[in-house]
């Protein structure tokens, strides 16, 4: 019987233990992401044009440099040409969005114009994981322009996963440099 005991508040004393120790883990909801050719994941981050970065903080505001400003301070969409997005992820943000938009309105003016967008990630998760997760970056961004009339035919998409990174490192301000999408047309 005090074997029995003994066994009992060991197990108990451990339990206790283990959750006193357990951390708080941040979640990602990745549904669909594993799989290639699905596009899930978390807001865009931020958007810049082609030469520099314009961050988007969590509010929407700005920080950073790059992209053409107004005297109220908001960024010319039709001077940014990239769009980021958060770990693991591929949908398109509000920010995001607005530019998209404002591009596609010129391009429905340009009718013989074609779009080039290419889907980028950063260095972490394999090579093959990086190169599908960029190409469902490019694809999320080719689906919202054709939503505005952009025929498809027009669009030629493409991946380069971890291979070409927007800025070199190995901390979250690269990588969130890096998790884009550009597009040139």
């Amino acid at each position: 019987m005090k074997h029995k005991i003994s066994i009992t508040g060991t197990a108990l004393i451990s339990l206790v233990l283990l959750a006193g120790c357990a951390k708080d883990v941040e979640t990602t909801d990745v549904t669909g992401v594993d799989a290639p050719g699905s596009v899930a994941g978390d807001e865009v981050s931020g958007a810049g044009d082609t030469d520099e970065a314009v961050q988007f903080d969590v509010n929407g505001g700005t920080s950073g440099t790059g992209g053409t400003q107004s005297s109220s301070g908001d960024v010319d969409p039709l001077s940014v040409r990239t769009v980021y997005f958060g770990y693991d992820e591929a949908i398109i943000s509000e920010q995001a969005q607005t530019i998209i938009r404002a591009h596609a309105e010129v391009l429905m003016e340009i009718p013989d114009a074609s779009l080039n967008i290419s889907g980028h990630a950063d260095e972490r998760g394999t090579r093959e994981y990086n190169l599908a997760l960029g190409d469902q970056r490019a694809e999320a961004v080719s689906n919202y322009f054709q939503q505005f009339g952009i025929d498809a035919s027009r669009i030629s998409v493409t991946s380069y996963g971890e291979e070409s990174p927007a800025a070199m490192g190995s901390d979250e301000s690269s990588w969130q440099l890096n998790r884009r999408a550009e597009f040139d047309y």
